[in-house]
């Protein structure tokens, strides 16, 4: 039997703390172990789940495994950086000059490429030592953040072996449509913006190859960089919730579900004001419709700005992935907040989709987003509280007279969106940095 060669996986974020990419690290751990890797991940200390993601932990680097998908672990110790500085900051009250002075200072001398610098080293030194040790092939860093990068590119140029760069946001880019395009580049940003632009070059620019988010993002990258960047997506897996088909919709209550956190590029207010108007004019119950918020902090300050359906709202401060998406299967219809920026996919779009639920996504980002629902027939990008209370009034009616809601998704579209297509494209971008002879 042919032996695997080995890919070692640098993040920041591993599994005990709760953040998407952990999840996601260990997901595609296993997906490029049946495409014949042995994935080998190297991460921080994390000794509980909800940690502070900056933390300090000293405890020296330990080698485990992951059980659930039978994957090495190494595990290094992490300090803050610039703890102290990061500590007078915390002290002193927003409103101050001083402390605008102090965010200025900060904002643009220190944390480069991020907060977690203080992980550099112990990552950097243990991954020399395991590249040599575990035979790796290749390496592959996933970034957010933006060390993870920096920690790979050094190591590659000091062990020879070639790395690939994951990028699950952006990182100097601009906004690809919309207001914040034109806030990009703030005065108080002005300095970060003009370095971090020459740190990316400069450490990216190293990579055999980059992945990006969506195509879109991937097409302004290869512009900037000058070197090859190819969209790697989440993907829809139907494993995913194999075992929770047993949760389905309520036919007694509409539900309308919203599950993971929220950011404040987010925009919620079109769908709010939808909803509110769906609720007045329909005159829908509280005991036949149901929103819901599943782990979205701060929704609770949106949500009182609409006193007239504050008895419609549920809200679970936080849920378990699993707990999450059992919340998912037993919602009749699931949300999407959107941004300006048209080729950002939100990663629980793809949970979402082997849901078999319907999908409303606000505002209309006449992007990625619109263009997978357009094409799976899973769900609607909508632009207008108007267009939201009439698309859920139909909904609510059909739902009222069946007790459940008709889907009719497009399966063979969904497969060219299948993580096991995606995953097929990565296991081949590594073999190619692992082959001497190959070629990007």
């Amino acid at each position: 039997m042919k032996e695997k060669k080995k890919v070692l996986i640098i993040t920041y974020f591993y599994l005990p703390i709760r953040r998407s990419v952990s999840y996601r690290v260990r997901v595609w751990a296993e997906c490029l172990s049946r495409l014949g890797w042995e994935p080998v991940i190297l991460t921080r200390h994390w000794d509980k789940d909800t940690m502070d993601p900056f933390e300090q932990d000293f405890t020296p680097v330990t080698e485990g495994m992951d059980p659930e998908i039978n994957c090495r672990v190494y595990r290094t110790p992490c300090e803050q950086s610039f703890k102290k500085i990061a500590g007078l900051r915390g002290r002193i009250s927003g409103g101050k000059i001083g402390s605008r002075i102090l965010n200025f200072v900060l904002l643009n001398f220190f944390f480069y490429p991020d907060g977690c610098g203080g992980w550099y080293k112990y990552a950097y030194e243990a991954g020399v030592r395991i590249i040599r040790e575990e035979r790796i092939s290749a390496i592959f860093s996933i970034g957010p953040p933006w060390t993870d990068h920096r920690i790979a590119g050094d190591l590659s140029r000091q062990t020879g072996v070639k790395w690939v760069a994951d990028y699950r946001d952006k990182w100097t880019q601009l906004p690809s449509s919309g207001a914040h395009k034109k806030r990009a580049f703030r005065k108080k940003w002005f300095l970060r913006a003009f370095v971090s632009r020459l740190i990316e070059k400069r450490i990216s620019g190293s990579a055999h190859c980059i992945t990006h988010a969506s195509e879109p993002w991937a097409a302004e990258l290869h512009k900037l960089l000058k070197i090859n960047v190819r969209p790697l997506i989440y993907g829809v897996d139907k494993r995913d919730f194999a075992d929770l088909r047993r949760h389905g919709p309520d036919s007694r209550v509409f539900t309308v579900s919203y599950v993971g956190t929220m950011h404040f590029t987010q925009k919620p207010e079109v769908f709010f004001k939808g909803f509110e108007k769906f609720v007045l004019t329909d005159n829908v119950p509280p005991d036949r419709c149901r929103l819901r918020f599943i782990g979205a902090r701060g929704i609770e300050e949106i949500c009182g700005r609409y006193g007239s359906i504050k008895n419609h709202v549920d809200i679970i401060p936080y849920a378990a992935r699993e707990e999450a998406m059992k919340y998912m299967l037993r919602s009749h219809v699931l949300l999407l907040f959107l941004i300006d920026d048209d080729g950002w996919y939100p990663m629980k779009t793809f949970e979402y989709l082997m849901t078999n639920n319907q999908i409303l996504a606000t505002p209309d980002d006449n992007g990625v987003v619109r263009e997978l629902l357009r094409r799976t027939r899973a769900g609607v990008t909508l632009n207008t509280p108007e267009e939201v209370a009439d698309w859920l009034g139909k909904k609510f009616r059909e739902f009222r007279s069946s007790g459940c809601l008709r889907t009719d998704i497009d399966a063979e579209a969904l497969r060219e969106f299948s993580r096991e297509k995606q995953m097929a494209g990565l296991a081949e971008i590594l073999e190619e940095a692992a082959n001497p002879n190959g070629q990007v």
